[in-house]
C-alpha cells in the first residue's frame, strides 16, 4: 500500500513528462495540498477535523490510508481556482446515516448539489465525480448538514491555444490561361512542440487540395473552400484548430466589359467615367458615422441608406454588379440592401458572392450574369450605409455612346445589298455612292 505523498510524486512526474492535464490533491491527514491549490476556511483546527481510519482507493485507483477528514460544518468552505475545464473527485465520509437526514451524504460545489448515491449508512464513504467544471473559482460546502470530506482531487484540462491566420479574408486568382493556383496562409499562435496538420473541410467548386504538412493549398476552379489547421496537444496546451475561407477567382482578360462606378464618399457621390451619368442617384444623405476602408480606399462621411435612397441603372448586355454596403454603424439594423426589390443574400449563392469584412466595416456583394434591364439598389430591412457600386456590362448602353468620337461598325456587302446593324439610329450613315457604312462624328 502506497502512501499518498509517494503517489503525489508519481503524479507530478507523469504530468511533467507525458500528461497534458494538471492534477492537484488535498487531504487533511496526511497533510497534502498540491501547490497550495486549495484554501480551507474553518474554525478551530482541532474541532474542524474528524478522525477516520480509511484504507481507501483514490480516483487514480491507488490506495492510501487517511486518518482525518475535514469536518464540513455550515461555516466551513474549501475553495480552489481552475484555469481549464476540470474534473473534480471529492471523497465523502458519511458520519451519520442518510435515514436520519437526507443531506448526510450530500455536498455542494457552488450552488449545485452532489450526492454519494452508493453511501447511505453511517461510516460509509465514496468518491463522487464532478465533471466538466468550467474555469474559475469554485467553493465546496455542505448542503445544510455536516459531512466529512477526506480527499479532493482536481484534474484540469490544458487550455486550447489561441490560433489565428495572417490573412483573415484571403483570396487567390487563377492566372489567365492557367489551370490552377496555389496559396499558403500562415498559422500564428502554434504552441512550442505542437504538430500542425492541414486539411480541406469544404472544397466547394474550387477542386481544392492541401499539403497536410505545409498548408499550401492548390485550387483549380473558382468559388470558396474552407481550410482547416489542427494542432496537437502539448504539455501545456490542449489540441486546437482554426479554419479560414479562401476565395478563388479567375484573372480576367484586359477587357471584360464596359465599367461604370459610383462612389459615395466625403459627403458626395462621384461617377466614372466622368460625365457618364450612368447611375441615377436619389435620396442621398451622408454621415460621419458611415466610414471604413474598401479596396484600398478610405471612406469617410459616406452615404446613409435611408428609406428615400435609391440608385438605378440600365444593363445593356450581361453584367457583373458589385455593391459594397457599409456596416460601421452598430446602432443601425445593417440588414442587407435590396437589388431589384429582392434582399441581397447573407451568404454566398450560385450567382452572388458575399464577402463580409467586419474589421474594415463592409459587406461586398458580387452578382454575376445580370441580364439586360433596369435595376435599382435601395434600402432593405433597415437603415445602413453604402460605399460603392460597380457595373461591368458586356455591351455598351446606348445612353453612353456620347463618350466616344467614333463607333466601330461592320459592313457586309452581298450581291449588291448592304447589311448592317444599327446601334443608334443617328450613329451610322450609309454612303450610297461609295456603298459603305461610315460612322458619324458625334
Amino acid at each position: 500500500m502506497r502512501k499518498i505523498l509517494s503517489l503525489l510524486a508519481l503524479l507530478m512526474l507523469a504530468v511533467g513528462s507525458a500528461w497534458a492535464d494538471r492534477t492537484y490533491e488535498y487531504t487533511n491527514t496526511p497533510s497534502l495540498n498540491t501547490d497550495n491549490y486549495f484554501t480551507v476556511a474553518k474554525g478551530d483546527a482541532a474541532a474542524s477535523t474528524y478522525t477516520v481510519n480509511l484504507n481507501v482507493t483514490l480516483a487514480d485507483n491507488e490506495t492510501s490510508t487517511i486518518t482525518k477528514a475535514v469536518k464540513m460544518e455550515n461555516s466551513t468552505t474549501i475553495t480552489f481556482t481552475n484555469t481549464g475545464t476540470a474534473t473534480v473527485y471529492v471523497g465523502l465520509y458519511v458520519r451519520n446515516a442518510v435515514s436520519e437526514n437526507a443531506n448526510n451524504n450530500k455536498f455542494k460545489v457552488d450552488d449545485t448539489v452532489y450526492e454519494a448515491t452508493n453511501s447511505t449508512a453511517a461510516g460509509s464513504y465514496e468518491i463522487v465525480t464532478v465533471s466538466n467544471l468550467s474555469s474559475g473559482t469554485h467553493t465546496i460546502k455542505n448542503n445544510g448538514k455536516e459531512v466529512e470530506i477526506y480527499y479532493i482531487r482536481v484534474v484540469e484540462s490544458n487550455p486550447a491555444p489561441t490560433l489565428s491566420f495572417s490573412a483573415s479574408n484571403p483570396s487567390v486568382e487563377i492566372p489567365l490561361g492557367g489551370s490552377s493556383a496555389t496559396y499558403t496562409n500562415t498559422l500564428n499562435g502554434v504552441p512550442s512542440g505542437a504538430t500542425v496538420t492541414w486539411s480541406i473541410t469544404s472544397t466547394g467548386t474550387t477542386g481544392a487540395t492541401v499539403n497536410s504538412s505545409t498548408g499550401q493549398v492548390t485550387v483549380t476552379g473558382v468559388g470558396t473552400c474552407v481550410v482547416h489547421a489542427a494542432t496537437s496537444a502539448t504539455a501545456d496546451y490542449a489540441a486546437g484548430y482554426a479554419e479560414y475561407t479562401l476565395t478563388v477567382t479567375e484573372e480576367q482578360p484586359p477587357f471584360a466589359g464596359y465599367e461604370y462606378t459610383v462612389s459615395f464618399n466625403n459627403g458626395t457621390y462621384t461617377q466614372t467615367p466622368a460625365g457618364s451619368e450612368y447611375f441615377s442617384v436619389g435620396g442621398t444623405a451622408f454621415g460621419s458615422e458611415y466610414a471604413g476602408t474598401y479596396n484600398g480606399t478610405t471612406y469617410a462621411n459616406a452615404c446613409k441608406v435611408s428609406s428615400t435612397f435609391a440608385t438605378s441603372f440600365t444593363v445593356a448586355g450581361t453584367a457583373t454588379v458589385t455593391i459594397v454596403q457599409c456596416i460601421s454603424r452598430a446602432s443601425d439594423d445593417n440588414g442587407p440592401l435590396k437589388f431589384d426589390n429582392t434582399a441581397l443574400p447573407t451568404a454566398s449563392t450560385s450567382n452572388c458572392t458575399v464577402l463580409r469584412d467586419d474589421t474594415n466595416g463592409y459587406i461586398e456583394y458580387t452578382l454575376t450574369n445580370v441580364a439586360a434591364g433596369t435595376y435599382e439598389v435601395k434600402r432593405g430591412s433597415g437603415q445602413t450605409g453604402i460605399f460603392f457600386i460597380k457595373v461591368v456590362d458586356s455591351e455598351l448602353p446606348k445612353s453612353q455612346l456620347a463618350q466616344f468620337a467614333f463607333i466601330p461598325a461592320e459592313v457586309v456587302l452581298h450581291n449588291g445589298t448592304t447589311s448592317y446593324t444599327y446601334v443608334n439610329d443617328n450613329t451610322f450613315v450609309y454612303d450610297a455612292d461609295h456603298r459603305t457604312l461610315r460612322t458619324k462624328l458625334i
